[in-house]
């Protein structure tokens, strides 16, 4: 906090408790008029007291409030990118298994990674660097559902929680992004950067924790970087099967395999 702002504050509570204090006097003389024969003097002045009362206690409530959401805000916030920070993204991701559990609806995860992040903020600075995650911020939502959430799980990952899909219609949601992304550019000093991001898909399954399904999203992720990067590959939730590409969804066997791991029906559109 700035010292300029914190001497607002401080004006301001000084302010408030001087008009508390005036209408704790105010009550005070009134409540002396109840005596006789000023009676009715209390009209006066405790009712003057009881509306300045009623007015301060509200004026803090607001402000109690207000900070109240600030507060919240600031906690949820990722800072740079103004998207929810990893501990607003876990609330979902607890509260969408929560509602799997109850109702068996689906819902899958996107973990999207930079590629060569370090090489850029090495190449053309931090600032740059920050340049490509508010960039990305901006854009990748665009190309997701108004109920699909982005959130910046720390450097430069990213997490899209989208509820009520299935694998193979995440499929769809990451090839919006893949595309969209690899037609982004980034002003960098003289040039433009171009970037491209990797993605690693995962299905919520059966008797699964959020922990396992971060984890074969993020193995996923790692497939797709060693598969070239500015890619996406998938893991389908069964043992002992690895991450397999997701832009060969075509072939009729890998469909099969999908739908048979996926439960419930959910169209990303």
């Amino acid at each position: 906090m700035s010292q300029s702002f914190c001497l607002k504050l401080s004006l301001k509570h000084v302010l408030l408790r001087v008009v508390a204090a005036i209408c704790i006097a105010s009550i005070g003389v009134g409540m002396l008029y109840l005596l006789p024969p000023y009676s009715t003097g209390f009209v006066n002045f405790g009712s003057i007291g009881l509306i300045l009362g009623f007015l301060v206690s509200e004026k803090w409530r607001r402000d109690a409030e207000s900070e109240k959401y600030k507060l919240q805000e600031v906690a949820t916030t990722d800072p740079l990118t103004k998207l929810g920070n990893r501990r607003l993204m876990e609330s979902e991701l607890f509260r969408r298994l929560a509602i799997y559990r109850r109702y068996g609806t689906p819902f899958s995860v996107l973990i999207i990674d930079v590629d060569h992040f370090k090489s850029i903020n090495d190449s053309h600075g931090h600032d740059i660097g920050d340049r490509v995650l508010q960039a990305l911020a901006r854009t990748i939502p665009a190309t997701l559902r108004d109920v699909d959430v982005l959130y910046r799980m720390g450097g430069e990952e990213f997490l899209a929680v989208l509820p009520e899909t299935t694998l193979n219609n995440a499929v769809i949601a990451a090839t919006r992004i893949h595309e969209s992304v690899n037609g982004m550019v980034v002003a960098s000093n003289d040039r433009l950067l171009q970037v491209t991001v990797s993605q690693g898909l995962a299905e919520i399954q059966r008797q699964e924790e959020i922990e396992s399904l971060l984890k074969r999203a993020d193995q996923a992720l790692y497939a797709a970087k060693r598969g070239g990067r500015n890619t996406f590959y998938m893991d389908l939730g069964q043992p002992g099967l690895e991450p397999i590409p997701g832009n060969i969804t075509s072939d009729v066997d890998l469909n099969r395999r999908i739908t048979n791991s996926s439960v419930g029906v959910g169209v990303h559109a």
